[in-house]
């Protein structure tokens, strides 16, 4: 599976037309046909329902929809770390972000790029079990992550860059605002709002261990949409601290959980293999 037969799918998504998404891609629809079937027959399953009236989405084709940025993101980094041991390059280096770490690196990264302005930066984020796993594949050259992501690879060197309180959000309006106190440590009867991060989570390992009252959780798969979601009144969630400051004005974040919720973030990497300027 390559990148353009993901674009040419992305494509047809959007439009849901073979036609329209030719037109938009610059290519005969032959050519948008070929690659979508070629796609269908590497994955073996169908991406589409045809119908007289147009086409939809088979489960199968909803499914890449959600992982196709992923995929594609996965596709550029492996193409772009073997271009650089082929060519024996040193003068790029890629970063992965966990979801909410972006201020954590903003003032590093401007250092960074001042001091070495000949080095070509590739930032990208990922979801924490998309983090792991794209660098333990050698994709990344530093991620930057919870300490439930370093823990996986003790062998490799990490710096710390702070150890952060998780506190819950919530839009202002949410009725979780006027619960007591102890209703509110215990989260009693609330929607968790959780991203898919599968055991570098920490959120339902705490809100489980401790027992908490919680009613339910629901997931998304980036800070964004939990945030969207937060904006929309559709639950709370757990965020650490140092998000606090770029909360939007209808989102409140405080510090009510007992025990508190705490992880190292830590930027990680590999000592053997990393330049000087990656140090």
């Amino acid at each position: 599976m390559d990148e353009l037969k993901l674009y040419y799918f992305r494509s047809v998504c959007r439009h849901l037309s073979f036609t329209r998404a030719a037109k938009a891609c610059n290519v005969v629809q032959s050519t948008i046909s070929k690659q979508i079937a070629a796609l269908e027959d590497e994955l073996g399953v169908k991406l589409f329902h045809r119908q007289s009236k147009g086409i939809q989405l088979t489960p199968a084709g909803r499914r890449l929809l959600a992982n196709a940025d992923a995929y594609a993101n996965q596709y550029r980094a492996i193409n772009a770390s073997v271009r650089r041991l082929m060519m024996a390059r040193t003068d790029s280096i890629t970063v992965g972000v966990g979801q909410y770490e972006a201020d954590l690196i903003l003032e590093p990264l401007k250092v960074y790029s001042e001091r070495y302005p000949e080095i070509e930066v590739n930032c990208m984020y990922y979801a924490y079990s998309n983090l792991v796993s794209f660098w333990a594949s050698g994709t990344l050259d530093v991620a930057i992550g919870t300490e439930l992501c370093a823990k996986k690879f003790r062998s490799k060197a990490s710096v710390e860059l702070l150890t952060a309180k998780w506190m819950v959000a919530a839009h202002k309006g949410s009725p979780f605002w006027g619960l007591d106190a102890d209703k509110q440590r215990r989260l009693e009867g609330q929607l968790v709002i959780t991203t898919i991060s599968n055991e570098y989570e920490p959120v339902r390992p705490y809100c489980i261990n401790n027992r908490l009252d919680q009613g339910a959780f629901t997931h998304t798969n980036t800070y964004a949409s939990q945030l969207l979601m937060l904006r929309a009144n559709m639950g709370i969630a757990l965020l650490p601290s140092f998000l606090k400051p770029s909360m939007p004005e209808d989102v409140i974040m405080e510090d009510v959980l007992n025990p508190p919720l705490a992880l190292r973030f830590v930027a990680m990497y590999d000592a053997e293999t990393c330049s000087e300027a990656t140090t």
